[in-house]
C-alpha cells in the first residue's frame, strides 16, 4: 500500500516526476489511453494531464474512466465546436471544472445534485452552472431545462439501481441526436447496498441488458416481449445507436436520426460459388426479400437467377399439370369402371327381386 501511495504522490502537481510518472501510468496502467496515443485530429490537452494537474476543486474518477472518455469523446473534439454537457452528481465541483477545461471553447457545463450544499459552490468560469435537482424527477427536470438538449450526459449520481434506471428514462430524450450518455460506477450494480447483486433482477446492469434487447427489437418475436416492456422497447429501438460496456462504465449513444423502419439487408457482387443466391432467394420470406437492398451487379445477377427460378418453377408446374392430367384420367377411368360395375350389380339385384 505504501508503494502505491508514494507513486500517486509523485503525480501531484508541482512534483518534478509528475509528467514522467503519468507517462509511465498511461503506458502500463490504462490500455484505453495507450490506444489513443496516435489518434488523429487537432492537438487537444489530454484529459489525464488536466486531471492530475488540477489545483482547485477536487475530482474523483477511476483510472480507466479517463481513457474511456478520451476514446468516446474524440469525435466531438475533432469538430472543435462548443458542446453542452450535463453531469448528475456535483459533489465538490472538480469534475465540472475538468470538463470546462477539456471541452472546446464556448462549451456549457451544467451540474445537478440533490445536495443543497452545492449551491454555495463558486466557479471561476461563467460557462459552469449548478442546479439543485433530483435527476429521477422527470417533471422537475422538464421545468428546469424546458426541452434543452445535451451532447453529453454523465450519470455520476447515487449509483443506486433504481436511481440509475429512473435517471436514464428521465434524461435520455434530452440527449441530442448523436450524443452520448455515460453511466459511471456500474460496479455498484453488484452491491446489495446499492440495490444490486450478480444477475439480480432490477439492478442497473440487468436493466441495461434489457436495453440491448430493445436495440435488437426488430429480430425478436413479438410474443416474447412482455406487454409492460413493449412501449419502452419501441421507443428505445427508434433512438438507440449503440451500448458500449467498459469496466464499471457504460456508454449509450443516440442515433443521429431516429429509425423509421428496420435496417435493411445489403447484398452486392455477382459471384456466389459457395452459397448461390438461389438458396436464400427460395427460402426467405416475402418481407425479408422486400427489405433487401441490392448493388447494381447483384441486382442484375439476381434478376437472372430469378428468371432461372421462374423458368424452373414453370417447368415444375407444367410437369405437375401433366401428372395431374394423367392422374385425373386414371381417376375418371376408375370411376367409370366402378360406375359400370355398380350399374351391373344393381341390374342383377333388380332382376332377382322381380323373379
Amino acid at each position: 500500500m505504501r508503494k502505491w501511495r508514494l507513486w500517486v504522490l509523485s503525480c501531484l502537481p508541482g512534483s518534478p516526476r509528475s509528467r514522467d510518472t503519468w507517462k509511465r501510468f498511461s503506458q502500463t496502467g490504462s490500455f484505453y489511453l495507450a490506444a489513443l496515443s496516435n489518434s488523429e485530429g487537432p492537438v487537444q490537452p489530454r484529459l489525464a494531464d488536466l486531471f492530475f494537474e488540477k489545483n482547485s476543486k477536487t475530482v474523483d474518477k477511476w483510472e480507466q474512466y479517463l481513457g474511456v472518455y478520451e476514446r468516446e469523446l474524440k469525435r466531438f473534439l475533432r469538430q472543435e465546436k462548443p458542446l453542452d454537457l450535463l453531469e448528475i452528481g456535483v459533489q465538490n465541483g472538480g469534475s465540472l471544472e475538468l470538463w470546462s477545461q477539456y471541452l472546446p471553447s464556448g462549451s456549457k457545463i451544467t451540474g445537478i445534485d440533490i445536495d443543497t450544499a452545492v449551491g454555495a459552490l463558486r466557479f471561476e468560469t461563467e460557462n459552469i452552472e449548478v442546479h439543485i435537482l433530483d435527476a429521477t424527477d422527470a417533471a422537475k427536470l422538464e421545468d428546469a431545462f424546458q426541452g434543452r438538449g445535451f451532447d453529453i450526459i454523465i450519470d455520476d449520481g447515487s449509483h443506486r439501481s433504481k436511481d440509475v434506471v429512473a435517471t436514464f428514462k428521465a434524461l435520455f430524450h434530452h440527449l441530442n441526436p448523436g450524443g452520448v450518455f455515460f453511466i459511471e460506477d456500474l460496479h455498484c450494480s453488484y452491491y446489495a447496498s446499492h440495490e444490486g447483486g450478480l444477475r439480480r433482477p432490477g439492478s442497473s446492469i440487468e436493466w441495461l441488458k434489457t436495453a440491448i434487447d430493445a436495440l435488437n427489437l426488430d429480430h425478436i418475436a413479438s410474443h416474447e416481449i412482455l406487454d409492460e416492456e413493449r412501449g419502452l422497447f419501441v421507443d428505445l429501438n427508434r433512438s438507440l445507436g449503440s451500448i458500449t460496456f467498459y469496466d464499471s462504465i457504460a456508454v449509450v449513444e443516440r442515433l443521429v436520426q431516429e429509425k423509421s423502419r428496420p435496417y435493411r439487408r445489403l447484398y452486392s457482387g455477382k459471384e456466389a460459388v459457395v452459397e448461390p443466391e438461389q438458396n436464400w432467394l427460395t427460402t426467405s420470406s416475402k418481407s425479408a426479400l422486400q427489405s433487401i437492398l441490392l448493388g447494381h451487379a447483384a441486382a442484375q445477377e439476381i434478376s437472372a437467377s430469378l428468371l432461372e427460378i421462374i423458368e424452373e418453377q414453370r417447368g415444375r408446374i407444367s410437369a405437375l399439370q401433366n401428372e395431374c392430367g394423367i392422374a385425373k384420367a386414371k381417376i375418371d377411368d376408375l370411376a367409370n369402371t366402378k360406375i359400370d360395375d355398380l350399374e351391373g350389380n344393381l341390374s342383377g339385384i333388380t332382376k332377382s327381386r322381380s323373379c
